[in-house]
Protein backbone atom coordinates (compact mmCIF):
# COMPACT_ATOMS: atom_id res chain seq x y z
CA UNK A 1 0.00 0.00 0.00
CA UNK A 2 1.46 3.38 -0.97
CA UNK A 3 1.26 6.66 0.95
CA UNK A 4 -1.73 8.02 -1.03
CA UNK A 5 -3.76 4.87 -0.39
CA UNK A 6 -2.90 4.98 3.32
CA UNK A 7 -3.99 8.61 3.58
CA UNK A 8 -7.25 7.82 1.77
CA UNK A 9 -8.02 5.03 4.27
CA UNK A 10 -7.29 7.33 7.22
CA UNK A 11 -9.54 10.00 5.73
CA UNK A 12 -12.42 7.55 5.15
CA UNK A 13 -12.06 6.20 8.68
CA UNK A 14 -12.25 9.71 10.10
CA UNK A 15 -15.55 10.32 8.28
CA UNK A 16 -17.28 7.63 10.32
CA UNK A 17 -19.28 4.52 9.51
CA UNK A 18 -21.56 6.15 6.90
CA UNK A 19 -18.66 7.31 4.74
CA UNK A 20 -18.99 5.97 1.25
CA UNK A 21 -22.61 4.87 1.75
CA UNK A 22 -24.13 7.76 -0.14
CA UNK A 23 -25.62 11.02 1.10
CA UNK A 24 -27.16 11.26 4.55
CA UNK A 25 -30.81 12.35 4.41
CA UNK A 26 -31.29 15.61 6.30
CA UNK A 27 -34.27 17.91 6.37
CA UNK A 28 -33.68 21.16 4.53
CA UNK A 29 -32.57 23.91 6.89
CA UNK A 30 -35.09 26.66 7.46
CA UNK A 31 -34.35 29.91 5.72
CA UNK A 32 -34.45 33.18 7.53
CA UNK A 33 -36.24 36.07 6.09
CA UNK A 34 -37.97 39.31 6.16
CA UNK A 35 -39.88 40.17 3.04
CA UNK A 36 -39.06 43.59 1.66
CA UNK A 37 -42.25 45.62 2.10
CA UNK A 38 -41.91 48.93 0.24
CA UNK A 39 -45.43 49.96 1.24
CA UNK A 40 -44.28 50.22 4.87
CA UNK A 41 -41.48 52.72 4.20
CA UNK A 42 -42.11 56.22 5.54
CA UNK A 43 -40.11 59.04 3.95
CA UNK A 44 -40.05 62.68 4.99
CA UNK A 45 -37.92 65.22 3.17
CA UNK A 46 -36.00 65.59 -0.05
CA UNK A 47 -35.80 62.08 -1.50
CA UNK A 48 -38.77 60.30 -3.05
CA UNK A 49 -40.27 57.10 -1.69
CA UNK A 50 -39.29 55.22 -4.88
CA UNK A 51 -35.65 56.31 -4.64
CA UNK A 52 -35.44 55.37 -0.96
CA UNK A 53 -37.07 51.98 -1.56
CA UNK A 54 -34.52 51.21 -4.28
CA UNK A 55 -31.70 51.73 -1.78
CA UNK A 56 -33.46 49.74 0.96
CA UNK A 57 -34.12 46.84 -1.40
CA UNK A 58 -30.54 46.87 -2.71
CA UNK A 59 -29.21 46.47 0.86
CA UNK A 60 -31.93 44.17 2.21
CA UNK A 61 -29.65 41.11 2.17
CA UNK A 62 -27.21 42.84 4.53
CA UNK A 63 -29.91 43.17 7.17
CA UNK A 64 -30.97 39.55 6.60
CA UNK A 65 -27.35 38.55 7.22
CA UNK A 66 -27.53 40.19 10.66
CA UNK A 67 -30.66 38.25 11.56
CA UNK A 68 -29.20 35.02 10.17
CA UNK A 69 -26.26 35.27 12.57
CA UNK A 70 -28.62 35.45 15.56
CA UNK A 71 -30.94 32.81 14.12
CA UNK A 72 -28.05 30.33 13.98
CA UNK A 73 -27.76 30.72 17.77
CA UNK A 74 -31.52 30.55 18.44
CA UNK A 75 -33.69 29.05 15.65
CA UNK A 76 -36.88 30.04 17.47
CA UNK A 77 -36.00 33.72 17.24
CA UNK A 78 -38.64 36.07 15.88
CA UNK A 79 -37.66 39.69 16.04
CA UNK A 80 -38.96 43.13 15.12
CA UNK A 81 -36.91 46.26 14.64
CA UNK A 82 -37.80 49.65 13.25
CA UNK A 83 -34.93 51.58 11.70
CA UNK A 84 -35.00 55.36 11.29
CA UNK A 85 -32.27 57.03 9.24
CA UNK A 86 -31.31 60.64 8.72
CA UNK A 87 -29.81 61.12 5.26
CA UNK A 88 -28.01 64.39 4.49
CA UNK A 89 -28.10 66.28 1.17
CA UNK A 90 -25.07 64.32 -0.07
CA UNK A 91 -26.87 61.00 0.38
CA UNK A 92 -24.83 60.00 3.44
CA UNK A 93 -26.53 58.38 6.43
CA UNK A 94 -25.63 60.68 9.31
CA UNK A 95 -27.83 59.23 12.07
CA UNK A 96 -29.39 55.83 12.74
CA UNK A 97 -31.98 54.95 15.37
CA UNK A 98 -33.06 51.35 15.91
CA UNK A 99 -36.16 50.71 18.00
CA UNK A 100 -35.71 47.40 19.78
CA UNK A 101 -38.85 45.89 21.33
CA UNK A 102 -37.40 42.36 21.49
CA UNK A 103 -34.50 41.29 23.76
CA UNK A 104 -32.06 40.22 21.04
CA UNK A 105 -32.84 43.25 18.92
CA UNK A 106 -29.95 45.17 20.43
CA UNK A 107 -27.45 42.80 18.82
CA UNK A 108 -29.49 42.80 15.63
CA UNK A 109 -29.62 46.60 15.70
CA UNK A 110 -25.86 46.91 16.23
CA UNK A 111 -25.19 44.66 13.27
CA UNK A 112 -27.69 46.56 11.11
CA UNK A 113 -26.08 49.89 12.04
CA UNK A 114 -22.71 48.52 10.92
CA UNK A 115 -24.07 48.08 7.40
CA UNK A 116 -26.47 51.03 7.25
CA UNK A 117 -23.79 53.61 8.01
CA UNK A 118 -22.13 52.55 4.74
CA UNK A 119 -25.22 52.98 2.57
CA UNK A 120 -25.25 55.82 0.09
CA UNK A 121 -28.46 57.43 -1.14
CA UNK A 122 -28.69 59.74 -4.16
CA UNK A 123 -27.77 63.35 -3.46
CA UNK A 124 -30.56 65.86 -2.90
CA UNK A 125 -30.53 69.63 -3.21
CA UNK A 126 -28.03 71.34 -0.93
CA UNK A 127 -29.19 71.59 2.66
CA UNK A 128 -32.08 69.17 2.19
CA UNK A 129 -32.30 66.11 4.42
CA UNK A 130 -34.45 62.99 4.38
CA UNK A 131 -35.79 60.94 7.27
CA UNK A 132 -36.50 57.30 6.45
CA UNK A 133 -38.36 54.88 8.74
CA UNK A 134 -38.63 51.20 7.88
CA UNK A 135 -39.88 48.25 10.00
CA UNK A 136 -38.29 44.82 9.75
CA UNK A 137 -40.01 41.63 10.94
CA UNK A 138 -37.64 38.65 11.02
CA UNK A 139 -38.63 35.02 11.37
CA UNK A 140 -37.72 31.56 10.15
CA UNK A 141 -39.40 30.55 6.93
CA UNK A 142 -39.97 26.97 5.86
CA UNK A 143 -38.85 26.10 2.36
Amino acid sequence: MNLVQSLALVLLASLGPRAGNGPVERPPPPTVGAAFRPDETVVEGALSLDVVNQVLERHHSEILHCYGRLFSEDPSLVDDVTVTLLVNHGGVVVAIDVKKPEPLSERLGDCAKHYIKQWLFPAAKKGATTIVTYPYRFEAQSK
